[in-house]
């Protein structure tokens, strides 16, 4: 059973900025195996990606060695993003289609789903590409996809005809009447990007075997 959801999120220029920059980046701490990036975040470098955030490069590096494909991500951790506010639907990684084949796309549904992740087909830099992210609150619903609606509906084009969308600058309002997000400190979401890889690797095994 395909449970995929298929969004294209489309935002206003006021939405469209996800972070928030501080002002005082001199007492940042960096690792001694990690580098401040241009853009504000502690990122690490593994084997098959430039620039990963640091606190999911080894889980990402890991991923890919075991032949999943990996083009764009976000930890979603404030301790990577020092001078940066990370948005709530912020953590994410995506597999290009192209790059992972069929089964190898299962597998990252099947282990992301068991796990109460948002799953969707979207498109990063025009290629189009399976997303896991991190963003559902304690009422099952995707930010992310409220986010879709939300902006469908700025543009005029609102199809849904119920009350799932909002308005993104209302997110936070949303969370905390649903219950807030089910993964909601750094503690939390890093802890679930580890079991999203063990649980992806233990599948991919038991698959082969």
């Amino acid at each position: 059973m395909n449970h995929r959801k298929e969004i294209y999120v489309f935002m206003s220029k006021v939405a469209a900025s996800i972070h928030e920059i501080n002002p005082d980046p001199k007492q940042i701490k960096i690792p001694y195996d990690g580098q401040l990036s241009k853009h504000g975040t502690v990122i690490r470098r593994t084997r098959a990606a430039e620039e990963v955030d640091y606190s999911i490069a080894p889980i990402v590096d890991r991923i890919n060695h075991a032949g999943f494909i990996t083009q764009f991500s976000c930890s979603g951790l404030k301790k990577d993003h020092p001078l940066k506010t990370v948005s709530p639907d912020g953590a994410y990684i995506s597999f290009p289609y192209e790059e992972n084949n069929p089964r190898a796309l299962n597998l990252i549904e099947k282990a992301a789903m068991s796990l109460n992740l948002t799953v969707e087909s979207s498109r990063l830099s025009r290629n189009p590409a399976l997303i896991v992210r991190i963003d559902k609150d304690r009422s099952g619903n995707s930010l992310t996809g409220r986010i879709g609606i939300a902006g469908k509906t700025l543009n005029g084009n609102n199809n849904s005809g119920g009350s799932f969308g909002a308005c993104t600058k209302d997110l936070q309002t949303i969370i905390k009447r649903n219950g807030g997000l089910i993964y909601d400190t750094d503690e939390k979401i890093e802890a679930v990007w580890r079991r999203f890889a063990n649980l992806l690797l233990y599948l991919n095994f038991q698959n082969a075997s």
